[in-house]
Parts: structure tokens; sequence; C-alpha cells
């Protein structure tokens, strides 16, 4: 071999070697790190007690009545603008959700059930301010902290809760959610398997608490707060440019 092939040859490794050894990718400062993907939010349990159900003659029907939202999965998305190498401020937002709203009682003389008593939408728009670890490394984790604020819409009762409230007396019966704003915290990591792209792993806890009132004739009364209080965990795939 040629002493100018061996030199190309040479060259050629020590930059593949020099490639290898580089980072992926770098998430530094007036970076902007765009995500997408599967979102679901998963209340806690309990999120409303009522205590006894009674007719207007105040005969108990039922006990230990409480209100539970279950669990939603939509596409969510955020994007992340990074102020310095280490931190960044991100903006979440999601496709509604759309969550079923079950009631639990004990009816008198029976066992204990779950019936569907309405659903809702949600949006939850959340921004935080986030801290990296390890911006130098294509595997970056960080943690979050910022404010929530969730708006729930198209709440409406099923034909059984209508029913069930109409005989409690209630005529033209609806629920209404009130707006919640509530802190929000995360635990994530971006990693960078191209220059650009990256998959994202998010885990947060979301504060939301809203008043539940029930409407008849036009007239509502809270009947109580509906603590949600969410985890939510999503898979994403990002771009930064």
């Amino acid at each position: 071999m040629s002493n100018i092939n061996k030199t190309v040859v040479a060259l050629s490794v020590a930059g593949l070697v020099a490639l290898m050894a580089a980072p992926a990718a770098m998430a530094e400062k007036g970076d902007w790190i765009i995500r997408g993907g599967a979102t679901m939010v998963d209340p806690k349990s309990n999120n409303l007690r009522l205590g006894d159900v009674t007719t207007e003659e105040e005969v108990v029907v039922a006990t230990d009545a409480t209100v539970n939202v279950d669990d939603a999965t939509s596409f969510g998305f955020n994007v992340t603008y990074m102020v310095t190498d280490n931190f960044g401020i991100e903006l979440l937002a999601a496709y509604p959700f759309n969550h079923d709203i079950d009631l639990c009682l004990t009816p008198v003389g029976d066992p204990r059930a779950c019936v569907p008593f309405g659903e809702t939408d949600h949006l939850p728009p959340t921004l935080s301010a986030q801290w990296r670890f390890m911006p130098d490394s294509p595997f970056q984790p960080y943690v979050g902290l910022g404010i929530n604020w969730t708006m729930f819409s198209s709440e409406k009762l099923t034909s059984d809760a209508v029913d069930l409230l109409e005989s409690l007396g209630i005529t033209d019966p609806d629920i209404k959610l009130d707006d919640s704003v509530g802190i929000a915290a995360q635990i994530g990591i971006d990693w960078f398997f191209t220059d650009r792209w990256l998959i994202n792993g998010d885990i947060r806890y979301i504060q939301i608490q809203s008043d539940l009132d029930v409407c008849g004739d036009g007239v509502c009364e809270k009947i109580g707060e509906v603590k949600i209080d969410p985890m939510v965990y999503s898979i994403m795939i990002g771009y930064k440019f």
C-alpha cells in the first residue's frame, strides 16, 4: 500500500472514531425542541365523596357514593425553548382528552356497584421551567416545575344518570365542571438518536381540582370538589431546530 493510501486510510479511521466519540446531539442555548405522541391522563381514585344518597323524603337509598373520573389517552404535543444549555421553558398542549365519569355507591340491601354517570372533555395547557442535568449527552434527563390550566367542556350526563337525578326531584338535570389552575411537576428524558431527532419519555403530576355543579331548570348547585390530580405519562418523538 502506498504512503498516500495509508495516510487516507488513517485519516478516515481517525475521523470515524472522532464521530463515534462525539455526542450525538446537544440541546443548546437558543434551540427549539418540538415533540408529539401518545399521552395518557390517569386520575387518582375516589375523586369526589358524596356520602349517602337520599330521596326528597330523606330516605337513604344508597351509602358511600363517590364520583370517579376514568383515565383517557390522546395526542399530546409540546415545545421547549432553551434559554441556556441547562435551562428551558416548555409549553404542553394536547388534543382534547375525553373522560368517562362513574358514580359508585352501595345501594341499601345490595352490593357496591359503579355505573356510568357522565363524560367530559378537557384541555391541559401547562407552562413549565425545566432543568437539564447532562446538556452535552445524547441522553438528557430533566426535571420541571410549572403551572397548569385545565379547561373542561362538553360535559353531559348518561341517560341512567338523568333518570336517577330526576327520581331525586331534579328537573332537566345537567352537570358542569369549573376550570382548574394548579401546579405541575415532571421528570423526563430526551434521547437524541441523530443530530436533530429524539425520543422522549415523560411523567408528570398535575394538580387538577374542579367544582362539580349539578344543574336543573337552569339553576346550578355545587355538590363538591372533584380532585382529579392525575399522573400523566407521555411517549413522544421530537425534533430540534
